[in-house]
């Protein structure tokens, strides 16, 4: 893990059949700007996930971090029984059990991210692929 990261949750799995309804996560108010939307289309072009909850707030502050128009390179992963477009199939398979959990090449990376964190994740991510 990188030193620094920020706290997550801990991913509880509750049966609440009862519930008829989806929950989606917070709207992003922050503007994308020009770093923010390069690193963006880097994770993308490395096949990068963001599994998340829509009622944890570090996965909210994450988005935050990134800006509205970059998470439409952001292949949002949302991992709750209810929330809207719920995958937690994928979730379980994947071994996914914190949030905020970024997936790069197949890695997994718990906590709340820095754009330096991000970066350098990348960046390390780029060069493993341009050694094979």
């Amino acid at each position: 893990a990188l030193a620094g990261s920020t706290p997550i949750h801990r991913m509880e799995w509750v049966d609440a059949r009862d519930v008829d309804f989806v929950l989606r996560p917070p709207p992003v108010k922050t503007k994308a700007t020009a770093r923010t939307l390069q690193l963006a289309r880097r994770l993308h072009r490395l096949n990068a996930r963001f599994y998340g909850a829509y009622w944890c707030e570090h996965c909210h502050s994450q988005r935050e971090t990134l800006g509205e128009e970059a998470w439409q390179y952001i292949h949002y992963v949302e991992c709750t029984k209810f929330g809207f477009k719920s995958k937690l199939k994928e979730c379980e398979m994947n071994g996914i059990r914190y949030f905020p959990t970024w997936e790069i090449d197949g890695t997994l990376y718990s906590g709340e991210k820095s754009l330096d964190q991000l970066e350098q994740l990348v960046t390390l991510h780029e060069a493993q692929r341009n050694q094979t």
